[in-house]
C-alpha cells in the first residue's frame, strides 16, 4: 500500500510550506506567502485537508494509487471537483449563519 502525506504547515519565517510526500519521497514542496489576510491561510489549510480526504480514499479504493510524476500529481491537484469541494468548505466556514 501506497503512502501519502499532503501538508501545510507554518514555518519559522510565518510563512507555509506545502508539502507532498509519497511513499517518503518528497514529490513537490513550496513556500507559500500569504498576503492579504489569515483568509489566504484558512483557505489552504482547507484545501490541503480536502486534497488529504480525496488521496485516502483513492488509497482506500485502490491500494497502489499513487503518482507516477510531478506532472500527474500537479494535474490531479488541480481536480476542478476537489477544488470546488474545498471552495465549498471554505464558505461554509467562513460564512455559515
Amino acid at each position: 500500500m501506497n503512502k501519502i502525506e499532503l501538508t501545510y504547515k507554518r514555518n519559522s519565517t510565518n510563512k507555509f510550506d506545502f508539502k507532498a510526500i509519497q511513499n517518503g519521497n518528497l514529490i513537490y514542496g513550496k513556500t507559500y506567502s500569504p498576503k492579504e489576510d489569515e483568509n489566504q491561510v484558512i483557505m489552504g489549510e482547507i484545501l490541503v485537508q480536502t486534497a488529504q480526504e480525496w488521496a485516502d480514499k483513492e488509497i482506500e479504493r485502490n491500494p497502489e494509487f499513487k503518482w507516477h510524476s510531478f506532472e500527474e500529481f500537479k494535474e490531479w491537484i488541480g481536480n476542478a471537483q476537489l477544488r470546488k469541494e474545498a471552495s465549498k468548505r471554505y464558505d461554509d466556514l467562513m460564512f455559515k449563519e
